[in-house]
């Protein structure tokens, strides 16, 4: 498992993920005798874990490479840079024609935040209508500070220990499914 301290949680609407998936590249042309390079590949056979891929140069320039875990339609992007998602939706659109809606879950702003009472082990520790919502969160008797913001990041302490990312991935979705606009 790769090293992550954030994610941006991102649905493909009215997609059948699980049918449809495989790995894909393009490359496009630039205007400086170099091309770009877009690229979505799986790690695993049932397409639940990989990795976007983007340069401007692919000869010459650096690769931008953000992993990611997939739900059913969610894909959960580590990062906290939202723009690098625009990447994903030329990838996606470029794969399947008639695609246009992706929506980045996030907790509403200025809303009023709760708990799903199906949360176990989890408390609010601060309730911001702007920035959002701040959470300790206990997993196999470890306590956490999950931090999920109104722009869709979601932050938590660093880890490469893919059970509690994926706790952290599954607690995220149930709370902000729960206090979805």
């Amino acid at each position: 498992m790769f090293f992550c301290n954030s994610m941006i949680p991102v649905e493909i609407v009215s997609f059948n993920a699980d049918a449809s998936l495989y790995n894909y590249h393009f490359f496009e042309e630039n205007s400086t005798n170099t091309r770009k390079f877009f690229s979505i590949n799986f790690y695993d056979s049932d397409f639940s874990s990989g990795e976007i891929c983007y340069t401007f140069s692919y000869e010459n320039g650096n690769m931008n490479i953000i992993n990611f875990l997939r739900t059913k339609n969610i894909f959960y992007f580590f990062t906290s840079s939202i723009q690098h998602l625009k990447y994903f939706k030329k990838i996606i659109r470029e794969m399947y024609s008639g695609i246009e809606e992706f929506k980045i879950l996030k907790i509403p702003l200025g809303g009023n935040f709760e708990l799903p009472s199906n949360i176990e082990k989890c408390e609010i520790i601060e309730s911001n209508n702007i920035l959002g919502l701040t959470m300790l969160i206990t997993i196999n008797r470890q306590s956490y500070i999950i931090k999920l913001y109104t722009n869709g990041v979601i932050t938590f302490p660093s880890t490469n220990d893919s059970s509690v990312v994926k706790s952290f991935v599954e607690i995220s979705y149930t709370i902000l499914k729960h206090n979805e606009d």
